[in-house]
């Protein structure tokens, strides 16, 4: 018999004289200082009943501290945009008052400023109201979605007063 069958059967290790051989096999098969060499299915269910609340309570820690972060990220954002409209607005009042001078060479400065305030209150009132027209809840509803669920619930009364089933 070969020294790897006779290893195989429980007899000596594969090097043939039951010293040195495979390395790491005498910690494959001795059991860990510890831990049972095997454990039963209620042993395993109290552990995770144990180990399950802990776990739970890291998964939450996790997510609270990426929630915070995503916070922390979000206010910067919204910081970035308020200071970033801010300046835009003010090149904006400057662009407005180069038009104004602009037309005073050609009209007087009161007509100038009054026809250039009057067209940006224009855009300003077409801007508004198209923004408000996208906020009707009626623009919101879901009207292709709602269609065919009730295409689909007439569908499935249907098969029930046929005697089919969906």
């Amino acid at each position: 018999m070969s020294a790897r069958s006779d290893a195989l059967q429980g007899g000596r290790r594969p090097d043939g004289n039951g010293h040195g051989g495979w390395a790491g096999y005498h910690a494959a098969t001795t059991p860990t200082p510890g831990i049972p060499e095997r454990e039963g299915v209620a042993s395993l269910l109290r552990r995770l009943g144990h180990d399950l609340p802990e776990l739970a309570i890291k998964e939450l820690a996790l997510a609270r501290a990426e929630m915070t972060e995503s916070l922390r990220e979000t206010k910067a954002g919204v910081a970035s945009l308020a200071v970033g409209g801010a300046v835009l607005l003010s090149g904006l009042v400057v662009l407005l008052m180069a038009g104004v001078y602009a037309l005073s060479l050609v009209l007087a400065p009161w007509l100038a400023a009054l026809l250039v305030g009057a067209a940006v209150v224009l855009v300003g009132l077409g801007l508004l109201a198209a923004g408000r027209k996208r906020l009707d809840p009626r623009a919101m509803r879901p009207d292709r979605a709602m269609h065919q669920l009730h295409k689909d619930r007439m569908a499935m009364k249907a098969g029930m007063h046929d005697g089919r089933t969906p």
